[in-house]
């Protein structure tokens, strides 16, 4: 498929699976952001990119603050001049934590992560894609959103993954 002209903005790019969607639009010629909270990883990972003859940057967000947000989305247009693919691809588990063990403050900052960022994304470049003529929103859900993993992902996990998938399809 190609991507040839198209910026993709990634997040949770640096490693795991949203380098592995990197990898796969930087294949079709995509121009990469790849957005993480971890930016020396993330620059090491655009490094990598750029030596192989592709167009990417890191930039550094905390998904889960929405000024973060606000900063990282502008940064990009600035810097490529658009942003025609977004991945929703960062995720935060709570890993083996039950109900009664995870309390708000952990439970809050899994949605925010989850579910809020990717709201808070789309609201920051659904307006500028559409100016441009269009472009796509990908949310990277996960079968917790249906089947309970209650060893692995904890509590807050799954239903974060839910609501983005009520999300994605609203």
């Amino acid at each position: 498929m190609s991507f040839e002209g198209r910026v993709a903005v990634i997040t949770g790019g640096a490693r795991g699976i949203g380098r592995s969607i990197a990898k796969e639009l930087a294949a079709g010629g995509a121009t990469l952001a790849l957005v993480d909270v971890l930016l020396d990883v993330a620059e090491e990972t655009a490094a990598e990119f750029r030596s192989q003859g592709v167009e990417a940057a890191a930039f550094a967000a905390n998904v889960a603050n929405p000024e973060d947000v606000t900063r990282m989305c502008g940064e990009v247009i600035e810097r490529f001049g658009k942003i025609d693919i977004l991945v929703n691809n960062a995720a935060l588990h709570t890993r083996k934590r039950s109900l009664v063990e995870i309390g708000t403050e952990r439970w809050d900052r899994v949605v925010a992560v989850n579910f809020t960022a990717p709201f808070d994304f789309a609201r920051q470049v659904v307006p500028a894609m559409r100016a441009a003529g269009g472009g796509v929103v990908i949310n990277i859900c996960s079968d917790a959103a249906t089947i309970p993993d209650r060893t692995y992902t904890g509590a807050a996990y799954g239903p974060s993954k839910a609501a983005l998938a009520a999300f994605t399809q609203s």
